[in-house]
């Protein structure tokens, strides 16, 4: 049997979050398919911008869209 642990506060309110996991945005590592994992699992991704060209980071904000359980518009 899986406990979940039932998290409520500021955060989580104000961000509408499951948990208070905020994801950092690390340079060429945070990219769309890691805000995804991190959205899904119910915290808040995003997308790291730095060291990205304005086209790559538009395909990472399109990868992070698609994987993204709730919105998946691909």
């Amino acid at each position: 049997m899986k406990k979940t642990m039932n998290v409520s506060n500021r955060v989580t309110e104000q961000l509408a979050i499951d948990y208070p996991i905020i994801e950092g945005g690390m340079a060429h590592i945070g990219d769309g398919r890691l805000a995804a994992a991190v959205t899904n699992g119910g915290g808040l991704g995003q997308v790291a911008a730095s060291g990205f060209s304005p086209r790559r980071f538009r395909e990472q904000i399109d990868i992070a869209s698609c994987q993204y359980k709730r919105l998946a518009r691909c």
